[in-house]
């Protein structure tokens, strides 16, 4: 499992150089160095999102608003392509600061 240090962002609003959302794509794109799978068959995608408490309520960053982004920034990075994907798990852990907010991705055959 790789760790992401960065604000998660959910899909939707600006997605031009310099938004949020394109902050978030680009820390995925530069952070994560794992194994690429174009051409091995189906994978299976885990995620784990680490929000502040205050970023988590009714109508506030449903969990899957936070896919896109991310499996966008995976699959033009070339580590699988979209229609390899077989599996997602998505998850959330309550963190304490912005500070530990972040992304946990892990990938494996499946």
């Amino acid at each position: 499992m790789i760790k992401i240090r960065t604000t998660p962002v959910t899909f939707g609003g600006p997605t031009s150089e310099g938004s949020p959302y394109w902050r978030f794509k680009t820390a995925i794109k530069t952070q994560y160095s794992g194994e690429r799978f174009l051409g091995k068959g189906e994978v299976a995608l885990a995620f784990t999102i680490y929000l502040q408490r205050s970023r988590v309520g009714p109508d506030r960053n449903d969990l899957d608003n936070f896919l896109k982004p991310v499996i966008d920034a995976l699959c033009e990075e070339g580590y699988f392509g979209e229609e390899q994907i077989g599996e997602i798990s998505i998850s959330r852990s309550i963190v304490d600061s912005a500070a530990d907010e972040g992304l946990a991705i892990e990938i494996s055959r499946r």
